[in-house]
């Protein structure tokens, strides 16, 4: 099982420096998810992937100035799941993400706020491009969010 973090920001610094020049598409898997644009758009921070065949990912929003809420979270897993879906066939997947929580004293704690699995099986009957973050959310194996 190999383990990997990728600053998706870097990534896409990486990216602008290296316009007018062939920069070799990543194919790797986290190289992949950390510089597809709608991973990066929605999700903002470290995404840590650890391989296998099962696959985890862990996006950490906590030490940012800006935590994905709730609802961000779900369009920041789907676009996880369809970057790993459309090049990988692992026999699954888990996300999770991870915000800056404070309780009703004001102690302040790193936690999920989401969390989705989904399977190989599950994964082949989805048509990616005709879903969006909503309509896919009760499609995963497994879903959870924090409540408010």
């Amino acid at each position: 099982m190999k383990k990997f973090t990728v600053p998706v920001f870097i990534v896409l610094a990486i990216v602008l420096v290296g316009c007018g020049e062939s920069t070799p598409a990543p194919t790797d898997m986290a190289g992949i998810v950390a510089s597809d644009g709608d991973v990066q758009t929605y999700c903002y921070y470290m995404v840590d992937v650890t391989t296998g065949p099962d696959v985890t990912v862990v996006v950490d929003s906590s030490p940012g100035p800006i935590t994905i809420d709730v609802e961000r979270s779900k369009s920041c897993i789907f676009y996880i799941m369809k970057s790993i879906y459309t090049h990988f066939k692992p026999s699954s997947v888990s996300v999770s993400i991870e915000a800056l929580l404070q309780d009703q004293y004001g102690k302040q704690s790193t936690g999920n706020i989401a969390t989705a699995m989904l399977t190989q099986a599950t994964a082949s009957k989805l048509v990616w491009d005709n879903l969006d973050p909503d309509s896919a959310w009760s499609d995963y194996d497994n879903m959870w969010l924090l409540s408010s």
